[in-house]
């Protein structure tokens, strides 16, 4: 099942009321990565006085369950970008992930924070 990555950012970009860039990482192996994957970058405002960033396309082109990864922030961080395309590349190359699953980030994921880890669960926010 694939789905319209249009669609997908309108529908984002109305349930947190923002607009959204779409970003296409250029570093690293990105050719393992479906060619229309991009992270989305919305700025605070609208539902949410955070900046959040969303995989688009995260699973396009594979067979299973079709998801997204979002992560929430008090600032505007490449590094989350790069942290996302990275969970993305594990994903669709090492292990699928999914609901549930904790994510080893390999080094902290802003900053001097301690959490080096994530925890993929339901957008209990929204």
């Amino acid at each position: 099942m694939e789905y319209n990555l249009d669609a997908l950012q309108c529908h984002l970009e109305s349930v947190w009321q923002t607009q959204s860039r779409r970003i296409k990482w250029e570093l690293g192996p990105t050719e393992k990565l479906h060619p229309d994957f991009r992270v989305l970058e919305f700025e605070p405002g609208g539902t949410h006085s955070f900046w959040i960033y969303s995989t688009l396309g995260m699973t396009l082109g594979m067979a299973g369950e079709l998801f997204e990864l979002h992560l929430f922030s008090s600032k505007e961080s490449i590094d989350l970008v790069e942290l996302l395309v990275a969970a993305a590349s594990f994903h669709r190359n090492v292990a699928e992930l999914g609901l549930n699953h904790t994510v080893n980030f390999g080094q902290a994921w802003m900053d001097s924070s301690v959490c080096d880890h994530g925890f993929i669960s339901w957008p209990y926010l929204d």
